[in-house]
């Protein structure tokens, strides 16, 4: 992995791989700080091994290992779940006391000091840490599987609160100042490629059509999500919405010619100090692959 300046193409950071069964694939930008997270994607899952983060100060090179920050919980083994908010603090799926993906992770990158934000019950577990405008949102697993109920959380004002607290049907969560925005699949119901999102305040609720699971992500006042175009096709759309406002379509990703084995996957990535969108365009064909990053204001 390579941090360089846009504006001349200089290398900043050389971040090396150390064990080859991991991948880096979380990449996080506030100010001077960067946060790369590297996953073990080559082990079956039950015997994945924890991510590993690591902090870079891009302006004095100094690097920090999570693990070295004090008061910060360990790295689960799923290291994209997590977010970085618009006043420089990092969110992150933590396993705690050998549980799994059982608590939220936060680390304040201006002060380099963590904490744990909130755990699930015992038996239960915490997955897709997501960005909100206020911070980040997740989702608590009474149990540790699908057919459990499922509980919406974010942090405000330093503190969790609960997300749609009579539901037990949310999947992914986000906040955009004082609405709420959640995809629903009912518990024991098998994975759809399309879930339906909805925005609530207080009594009103928006029905916002559907969204792929696991793409909700907040950025610059809007939040965006992805659409499959028709069913599992590989043509996607990368949508928006604000309040007051229509959700308005910003990128189509188009559809391979039918003759073509290519398989295409628009991914909203990560939102940088609050307001730059990075998404990933990716092209394979079951071997190596191409991928297009651009970022929108």
């Amino acid at each position: 992995m390579v941090v360089e300046r846009r504006a001349t193409g200089a290398v900043v950071v050389r971040h090396h791989l150390t064990d080859e069964r991991f991948q880096t694939d979380f990449a996080g930008i506030h100010g001077d700080k960067v946060v790369l997270v590297d996953e073990d994607v080559m082990s079956p899952d039950a015997s994945k091994g924890n991510a590993r983060g690591w902090i870079y100060d891009l302006a004095t090179g100094h690097v920090t290992a999570v693990t070295d920050v004090p008061g910060a919980p360990p790295l689960s083994r799923y290291g994209p779940q997590a977010a970085m908010s618009a006043d420089g603090k990092y969110y992150y799926s933590a396993s705690v006391d050998g549980g799994f993906s059982n608590c939220v992770g936060e680390i304040d990158l201006a002060t380099m000091r963590g904490r744990v934000v909130d755990c699930a019950n015992k038996g239960g577990s915490i997955l897709y840490v997501n960005s909100g405008d206020a911070g980040a949102t997740w989702t608590h697993f009474a149990s540790g599987g699908f057919d459990g109920c499922r509980v919406g959380r974010g942090i405000r004002m330093g503190r969790p609160v609960t997300i749609a607290p009579d539901a037990c049907d949310t999947f992914d969560t986000a906040t955009l100042g004082t609405w709420q925005l959640r995809t629903t699949q009912s518990p024991g119901q098998p994975m759809q490629p399309a879930l339906p999102l909805v925005a609530i305040d207080g009594t009103t609720r928006i029905d916002l059509g559907e969204a792929r699971g696991q793409s909700l992500i907040v950025c610059g006042g809007y939040v965006y999500w992805k659409r499959e175009v028709r069913g599992w096709t590989p043509a996607q759309d990368l949508l928006r919405w604000r309040p007051g406002r229509s959700p308005e379509v910003v990128f189509r990703q188009p559809e391979p010619p039918s003759d073509s084995a290519e398989a295409m996957l628009l991914t909203p990535k990560a939102c940088t100090d609050g307001s730059v969108l990075t998404v990933a365009v990716t092209r394979t064909t079951g071997g190596p692959f191409t991928a297009t990053v651009f970022s929108l204001p």
